[in-house]
């Protein structure tokens, strides 16, 4: 079924939130508030793959294929069991679901040997329930305050911006990475050494070749103030 029906099927809605039927998931988290979105409260989780994938091996991603690739298992491979939410990847889903509950045997026992049983059980498991309350029910915002807060980012970044034009004796945009990399390599040929990227990293290791550059950063800093944590959050 894809997500949107799940709230109209009540057999499947009664499963779900009977807390005497284990369950066995990839990403609880993320199934839970998907579900919460369509009314379903998900209750008796009772194994997550992707919590005990990532205590077996934190430099993984959240990619299905990379986790259950420690247990010699492709969930990408077309034969599998029946799809799950998602009709256009019903065998990768599919076998997500299946792996996640018949695998968890040799999970625990990974952990075991690891070391990191207790980890699982003790913390991560139950943390992953608060995390997801926690992103369920977000938090409160001022908008008030934060409107007071972003006006003296907003004119910091109208500061800067003058000043990265006073200081290159021309107007050009600085959170433009093409007008910025034309600026300082090929009109003020600095750093000739370097690549002619305009990362922070890049950036700072020519602050003190030219004025300019400590401008553009400046400016860099309270745009991104700006935009994700004042007009973003508004």
């Amino acid at each position: 079924e894809r997500i949107e029906d799940v709230e109209k099927d009540d057999a499947l809605k009664r499963v779900l939130e009977d807390s005497s039927i284990d369950k066995n998931c990839y990403d609880s988290k993320l199934i839970s508030i998907s579900l919460d979105k369509v009314g379903i409260a998900i209750q008796g989780i009772a194994f997550d793959m992707l919590l005990a994938c990532y205590l077996l091996d934190s430099s993984l991603s959240d990619s299905p294929k990379l986790c259950f690739s420690l247990f010699g298992v492709d969930v990408t491979a077309e034969e599998g069991p029946a799809s799950l939410f998602d009709l256009s990847q019903s065998s990768l889903y599919g076998n997500i679901a299946f792996y996640s509950l018949v695998l968890e045997k040799k999970a625990r026992e990974k952990l075991q040997e690891e070391g990191a049983l207790y980890l699982y059980e003790k913390v991560e498991f139950p943390l992953s329930f608060i995390l997801t309350k926690m992103e369920k029910e977000g938090f409160p915002l001022d908008g008030r305050k934060l409107k007071e807060i972003g006006k003296a980012f907003y004119e910091k970044r109208d500061y800067w911006e003058r000043e990265c034009h006073e200081r290159a004796g021309k107007f050009f945009s600085p959170a433009s990475p093409k007008q910025v990399s034309t600026l300082l390599f090929d009109e003020l040929h600095l750093g000739k050494n370097s690549k002619k990227g305009t990362s922070a990293e890049i950036l700072k290791e020519l602050v003190y070749e030219h004025p300019v550059v400590e401008a553009i950063l400046n400016y860099r800093k309270y745009a991104k103030l700006c935009s994700t944590y004042v007009d973003g959050l508004l």
